[in-house]
């Protein structure tokens, strides 16, 4: 096998499913078509639950600055929030591409193979595993994986060449979005019905806004993308407002239509996200829901893999997952209603804004939306079972204060012991290489709970100490039988610290590609991974024209951070700069907007750059007779790219 998993996708969910399975040491590549990470808004926050998923994981700071929303609603009725036991309060104003990074960040740092500019063509499956057959830099190739995960989005081919049907209802209404700057828009964060439609309007990073409109009259979005002039023209129309001085940094559309895949798992093939369901974004949902779903299956792949899954514990993802699907479309179908029907829907509007200043139905709407009222079956009778268990504080035998979702960070299932009655604790001591047993006593708000709860990975309660059941029944049920060796074992194991991901490994002399470009040099940039084994490969990152860390040609050498990876980049220092005197640059046909900068750790190794890159290209200069120094040579490749070969085994930069 060439990897035990393969995901087609590399958004918000393909990156959290990359992220779960290696902490659990499964290796998995992958495949995303686009060449780099999205810069637009899309997405633009994430709802209470899958916040709590993010924290649990330790990858909520990564996303910057995190603002929780102000307003609670559904469909644009207003419900108070604050009037309510639990906080269902989501995030907001969080662009996806932040996401993204963190994301990104995050399961690079596990050891996830992330393939940019590779396009998943199709597969094959038989009894023994999957082969993908993928188009990257260097043509098509087959891999060979035992799973293959579709998390390419609501058109996904890996559903569609699954046979897997996806029924639902057909566009009736939709909205334009766009991304504005130097418009100063006012803020409408859950959206505002004016007279002929709706609009919306949040602030983003850097002076940008999101703005969403729907024109009552307005068909489904259905043909070319409308410029700014004509959005701008309709937001004027719809709210006296001009934005024409902005500019649009992106603009695109989404209708109401809502499907969802019959089946989330089809022999070893299964989809995640968007792959299985979309529907009218409302309520921020769908990056939300989607990223409960790879963390619902992450665990229980990597246990089918590794070997330790009980017979049937793959099929509860789409068991567990796909009523969950089932209520968002039925929700996210009744907010668009709400949200955009004209005046005749004013009265239920209305009415329903009273119903729910009502606590029970109140608490009802934002369990739906914030996803914080999830239940799923799991064969036990306490009330606490299949919920999520809330970030209770405790503290742990040898003193340490922590809490629910710190335990929550390696990815296992997790035993927490209170009281005096130690026999939980000494009774799953079998199940100790996948079950982190931690004894203690709760914090103030954790009074009410049991002596015992015993978590999966993803936080949900499978069994306490008020069940009926013994632990070891419900152990059995999501963690397979104990291990051989620790069956008999009766001494309760300390709790473990939070356990850092192994890094991976590297020669002595590793090599390193610094990158700076505009235009095209992706995909040059995706030949250069193709050449070298990924072992070989510190980091590589896109700096975009634009982006944070870009520096336009003024610097030869500029050491540049994008989430959490490092990129060194080469640029054609201005005329009289220091460095723009060291080599004659337009004779070497260096190109100052896309160039690559490469230290090698072996002659054969620079080879193989200069056979892989030169195909097609150009062979500037032999190695030795760079300019000023012996150690350097130039090639440019068949993309146009130029590349500046260290020869020496010594660190050109520092």
């Amino acid at each position: 096998m060439d990897s035990a998993i393969v995901i087609a996708g590399a958004g918000p969910v393909g990156l959290m499913l990359g992220a779960e399975l290696r902490l659990h040491g499964i290796d998995v590549v992958i495949f995303e078509q686009r060449p780099a990470p999205a810069i637009e808004s899309r997405g633009i926050g994430f709802t209470a639950r899958a916040a709590e998923v993010f924290d649990a994981r330790g990858v909520l700071t990564r996303f910057g600055k995190i603002e929780p929303g102000e307003q609670g609603h559904f469909g644009g009725v207003r419900i108070d929030f604050t009037k309510l036991t639990e906080n269902h309060f989501g995030v907001r104003a969080v662009p996806q591409y932040r996401v993204e990074r963190g994301l990104e960040e995050r399961a690079n740092e596990l050891g996830a193979r992330i393939r940019r500019g590779y396009t998943v063509l199709g597969y094959t499956e038989d009894d023994e595993g999957v082969t993908v057959t993928v188009d990257g830099p260097l043509g098509r190739f087959q891999h060979r994986s035992l799973y293959l995960v579709g998390c390419d989005g609501g058109r996904s081919l890996i559903r569609r060449l699954a046979g897997i049907d996806f029924p639902g209802t057909a566009p009736t209404r939709g909205m334009y979005l766009a991304d504005i700057i130097g418009a100063d828009v006012r803020p409408r964060y859950i959206g505002e019905r004016v007279t002929n439609g709706m609009v919306m309007a949040a602030r983003l990073d850097d002076g940008v806004d999101r703005i969403t409109i729907h024109e009552d009259i307005a068909p489904p979005p259905d043909g070319p993308t409308p410029t700014f002039e004509e959005l701008a023209d309709t937001w004027l129309k719809l709210t006296g407002e001009s934005i024409h001085h902005g500019r649009a940094r992106w603009i695109s559309s989404f209708t109401d239509s809502a499907r969802q895949a019959e089946q989330y798992r089809k022999g070893r093939v299964l989809l995640v996200g968007d792959s299985a369901h979309i529907h009218l974004p409302a309520g921020a949902q769908g990056l939300s829901v989607g990223v409960q779903d790879a963390v619902n299956l992450g665990w229980k792949l990597a246990a089918t893999v590794a070997g330790w899954a009980p017979p049937e514990l793959l099929d509860t993802y789409h068991t567990e997952r796909h009523p969950v699907g089932q209520r968002l479309l039925r929700n996210t179908r009744a907010q668009g209603l709400l949200y955009l029907a004209a005046t005749e829907m004013d009265p239920l509007r209305q009415v329903l804004g009273e119903v729910v200043a009502l606590p029970e139905p109140a608490r009802l709407l934002a369990g739906m939306v914030s996803g914080l009222d999830v239940r799923y079956e799991v064969g036990d009778d306490d009330p606490l079972a299949g919920l999520r268990l809330a970030d209770n504080p405790l503290v742990t035998a040898d003193g340490r204060p922590t809490r629910v979702f710190e335990l929550l960070r390696r990815g296992r299932g997790v035993l927490v012991v209170t009281g005096d009655d130690g026999s939980p604790a000494t009774a799953a001591a079998g199940w100790g290489d996948r079950v982190d047993i931690v004894t203690g006593r709760w914090g103030a708000t954790g009074a009410e709970l049991p002596a015992a709860v015993l978590l999966r990975p993803d936080g949900h309660v499978v069994w306490t100490s008020r069940s009926t059941q013994p632990v070891q029944a419900a152990l059995g049920r999501w963690f397979g039988a104990p291990a051989a060796e620790a069956a008999e074992a009766v001494e309760v194991p300390a709790a473990p610290a939070p356990a850092q991901p192994a890094a991976v490994a590297v020669p002595p002399q590793k090599i390193t590609t610094f990158l700076a470009f505009r235009r095209d040099a992706e995909e040059a940039m995706n030949l250069y991974l193709s050449v070298f084994e990924d072992s070989h490969v510190i980091k590589v990152i896109r700096a975009r024209e634009g982006e944070p860390g870009w520096v336009e040609g003024t610097l030869q050498h500029a050491l540049f951070s994008l989430g959490g990876q490092q990129v060194m980049c080469i640029n054609m220092p201005p005329a009289g700069a220091r460095g723009n005197d060291h080599a004659n640059w337009e004779a070497l046909a260096f190109n100052p907007a896309m160039a690559m900068y490469v230290q090698c750790h072996s002659e054969q190794e620079i080879d193989r750059m200069f056979t892989a890159l030169a195909e097609g290209g150009e062979v500037l200069m032999a190695p030795g007779t760079y300019g000023f120094s012996a150690r350097f040579a130039w090639v440019t490749d068949r993309f146009g790219v130029s590349w500046r070969l260290n020869l020496s085994r010594e660190p050109a930069l520092r």
